[in-house]
């Protein structure tokens, strides 16, 4: 694959070739992958947007098939049902998937997207759910974000475009967790529920919708116990006071 936009020799320092199977069609390949505990988180954006020192991981999180052009983030790669299979083919998969996708080298922000996208088309491809949708959206705003912050105060017009960008991501991210909210069983993604309202709750603060915000984080705070989230909701809210007043 041709180093792109984005492109850092210092990510060969956290990741590695390693081997998957796909679930898809049955092929082996090699993806990069993070090293375990190479890369030390050093925090969080509101939504949940993880920040680690020395690389932007967000970028190697879909593992994707070079044989069929199957890809999913590596939360969801895994069996996939007859019925799953049988989408993905009449979907046509293979002639949606350019073959430059699929890599065992370090990515740059362009490849990672070009990633991210054809996951998301898998995804639809074989019917998936909701928040798996939703949460790939996210990701992929994630990764527009991660890349407009590695410009600095270069090419104003460039991150102008991708800052556009994140914003719809995160607007069909938003849309999506809802939507999975009414129809499917926690956890989401790997989330629970107080997990899931803490962000939607984040995402309605980015389109300044605050009253639906305070909502879901008054019911988080309300919730009996002690957790991570709880505190990050209390934060959420003092942020939402500070920008209605």
């Amino acid at each position: 694959m041709a180093k792109q936009t984005g492109y850092c020799e210092k990510d060969t320092d956290y990741v590695f070739p390693k081997k998957f199977e796909c679930p898809m069609c049955g092929n082996s390949f090699k993806n990069m992958t993070l090293k375990t505990g190479k890369a030390r988180m050093i925090g969080s954006d509101d939504d949940l947007r993880p920040i680690h020192e020395g690389i932007d991981t967000v970028k190697y999180d879909v593992i994707m098939c070079p044989a069929c052009g199957y890809g999913t983030i590596a939360r969801s790669f895994g069996p996939v049902t007859q019925v799953q299979k049988k989408y993905y083919r009449e979907y046509e998969g293979p002639n949606f998937f350019d073959p430059s996708m699929s890599s065992d080298t370090v990515l740059s922000y362009q490849d990672a997207l070009d990633r991210y996208k054809q996951a998301l088309c898998c995804c639809y491809a074989k019917q998936g759910p909701d928040s798996e949708k939703a949460y790939l959206c996210l990701k992929i705003a994630w990764l527009l974000r991660g890349w407009r912050q590695a410009l600095g105060g270069k090419k104003p017009n460039t991150r102008a475009a991708l800052e556009e960008k994140e914003k719809e991501f995160l607007m069909r991210a938003r849309d999506g967790f809802k939507s999975a909210n009414l129809k499917e069983s926690y956890p989401l993604c790997g989330m629970d529920e107080l997990t899931v309202d803490y962000l939607v709750a984040s995402l309605h603060v980015t389109f300044g919708e605050y009253d639906e915000a305070s909502k879901l984080i008054s019911g988080v705070i309300a919730r009996g116990g002690r957790s991570r989230i709880k505190e990050r909701a209390h934060d959420l809210k003092d942020k939402i006071a500070e920008l209605k007043s």
